[in-house]
This record gives C-alpha cells, sequence and structure tokens, in this order.
C-alpha cells in the first residue's frame, strides 16, 4: 500500500491533499473489496428495483378481481330486485375470481420477501462500504501525517546536500533570471562578508560553480517544507549572494 507505484517521493505532497487521496484509494489494500461491493450494490439495486415492479403488478392484478367481484355482486343484486320470485345461488364465477385472489396474495407475500431480504442485504453492503471509506479515510490522514513529518525531517538536509538542484531545479533556473533591483532594500549591509563564507558552499547545476551562504544565512532563514516557497528561499540567497561579491569587485 502507498504512493510508491505512482509518484517519487519528493512529489508525494506536492500534488496536495486531494490528488494525494485520490490516488491513495486506488493503491489501498480494500479498493478492490469497495469495488466489488460497488457493483453488487448497484446489482442488488436493480434486483430491488424489479421486485418491487413485480410487487406493483400483482397489486394492481388483486385490486383488478377485486374490481370484478364488486361487478359481479352488483349485477347480482340487480337481478334480484328484477326477479324477486328467483332465488340467489352459488355464483361459481365470483368464487372463481376470490380463488384467483388468494393466489395472487400468495405470489405478492414471496415476492415481498425476497424484497425484503435485498433491502437488508443493501443497507449491510451500504454499512460495509462506509466502514470501508471511513477506514481508507483514517489510513490516508496516518499517511499523510507521516509523509509531512518526513518532509520536515528532511529540511536541514534540503540546505546542505550537494543535491539540491535535483530537488529544486526550476526554481534554481528561475533565480537565475533575478534582477539585482529586485533586493535593493536588502542591500544596506552588503559591505560585510564573513571570512568563514569560503568553508561553506552549495553546488547549484554546474560544480565548478558554488554558492557561498554564510552560516548565518541558512540558519536564520528556515525552510518551510513547501518546494516552492524553499525554492524561493535558496533563489533569494543565491541573488543576494551574487549582489555581495559584485559590490565586493566595485570597491576595489
Amino acid at each position: 500500500m502507498g504512493l510508491g507505484g505512482h509518484l517519487k517521493e519528493g512529489e508525494k505532497l506536492s500534488l496536495g491533499c486531494q490528488e494525494a487521496f485520490e490516488v491513495f484509494k486506488q493503491d489501498h489494500a480494500d479498493s478492490i473489496t469497495i469495488e466489488d461491493n460497488k457493483q453488487l450494490l448497484k446489482q442488488r439495486f436493480d434486483e430491488a428495483k424489479c421486485l418491487g415492479e413485480k410487487l406493483n403488478e400483482v397489486r394492481n392484478r388483486i385490486n383488478h378481481l377485486k374490481g370484478k367481484i364488486i361487478q359481479r355482486q352488483i349485477q347480482r343484486a340487480a337481478l334480484a330486485v328484477s326477479n324477486p320470485s328467483e332465488e340467489l345461488t352459488f355464483d361459481l364465477v365470483e368464487e372463481n375470481l376470490r380463488m384467483q385472489i388468494e393466489e395472487e396474495k400468495k405470489s405478492y407475500k414471496r415476492v415481498y420477501s425476497c424484497f425484503k431480504g435485498l433491502k437488508v442485504e443493501i443497507e449491510h453492503l451500504q454499512l460495509l462500504m462506509e466502514k470501508l471509506k471511513m477506514k481508507v479515510q483514517k489510513d490516508f490522514e496516518v499517511w499523510w501525517s507521516e509523509e509531512a513529518k518526513k518532509i520536515q525531517q528532511e529540511k536541514p538536509e534540503m540546505v546542505t546536500s550537494p543535491n539540491t538542484a535535483t530537488v529544486y531545479p526550476q526554481f534554481i533556473r528561475s533565480s537565475q533570471h533575478l534582477s539585482p533591483n529586485s533586493f535593493s532594500d536588502f542591500n544596506k549591509d552588503s559591505s560585510y562578508e564573513d571570512p568563514a563564507v569560503k568553508t561553506n558552499s552549495i553546488t547549484f547545476g554546474n560544480p565548478t560553480s558554488k554558492i557561498r551562504i554564510p552560516p548565518s544565512s541558512s540558519t536564520s532563514i528556515p525552510l518551510t517544507g513547501d518546494s516552492q516557497a524553499d525554492a524561493d528561499i535558496l533563489a533569494f540567497i543565491k541573488a543576494r549572494q551574487n549582489i555581495l561579491q559584485k559590490k565586493g569587485l566595485g570597491n576595489k
């Protein structure tokens, strides 16, 4: 389980929480179970819909037969009024209608029993899927927190590692286009340069080109853990050192 198959280590948190969660769900051990339950739930809903339609059909047939019985009784009552001397005998037609109604009622009970069982199964599947979704959500929150802690722990290495260029290449390239005028507010104390600068350097891209950063520069400007913000910080440090070096040469 995890994003290893989809994302590089340094890119995990850069996608954003929602995008990372979508990928995390695909890799989760319960993703197949959730998908299977989703398909089964859809199948059960279709079956329940079919049974519901059958129940309506049976109910309509019962009502139709009841209507025929009432109509038959009205006819026999009218016949008794018009021929009072004629004795009303047992009506086989009405009895047959009643037998049909009883059969339809039995059919209705069988279909309703299946419908009720499906309803219980559907509710169980819905509850199970809800629990699985909550489990995936909690697992993601744990993973997300662990990744954030790892990034936080790796921040010092981002500053001192000679491979900084591989972490933030796009931001390092953009720093080459920065104008010295953009940092004019920070040039007031540029006459001072710590001698210790020569012993502390970070290589950016070209091994022969090094940016010297005083120890105070790397410690007084903490990284945030956000790749965009940290890259801008590194770009600022590089640009400022370029200004200091140029001004130092101009004063000679």
